[in-house]
């Protein structure tokens, strides 16, 4: 699912890295792989029902 935030006036929607794979534990790893592969503003780990996973935000 797609989680949206407003600030500053612009929407950022955070949604699960397609190309991170297994738990997420280095939020500088899950930004790298949102920025250079998904083409996402940045990344960053957040836990979720099953443990942390790598999300990738964007403008809406």
């Amino acid at each position: 699912g797609i989680e949206v935030s407003e600030g500053d006036n612009k929407a950022v929607c955070r949604k699960w890295s397609a190309r991170y794979m297994g738990i997420c534990i280095n939020s500088d790893q899950c930004n790298e792989v949102c920025i250079d592969g998904e083409h996402a503003l940045f990344g960053k780990c957040k836990w979720r029902k099953h443990g942390p996973a790598c999300f990738c935000y964007f403008h809406c």
